[in-house]
């Protein structure tokens, strides 16, 4: 992610890019801020072991007992 700062003045002018964050994203990139300023970044992380996956098939059902 990068950051550039802007004078909006008569003319308007932005300084040289700079990264603010390294990240490894993939092609659908997302992230959001805070009111408070913090970042939500959308990243890819290494998976070091198989975990398995867990589907619940006909879960609705589950909820009327």
């Amino acid at each position: 992610m990068m950051v550039v700062e802007v004078n909006s003045g008569a003319k308007f002018e932005a300084s040289v890019p700079k990264a603010i964050f390294d990240v490894r994203t993939g092609i659908n990139f997302g992230f959001d801020v805070s009111k408070d300023g913090h970042f939500l970044i959308k990243s890819l992380v290494e998976q070091t072991a198989n975990v398995p996956m867990t589907i619940v098939v006909d879960w609705t059902a589950a909820l009327k007992k």
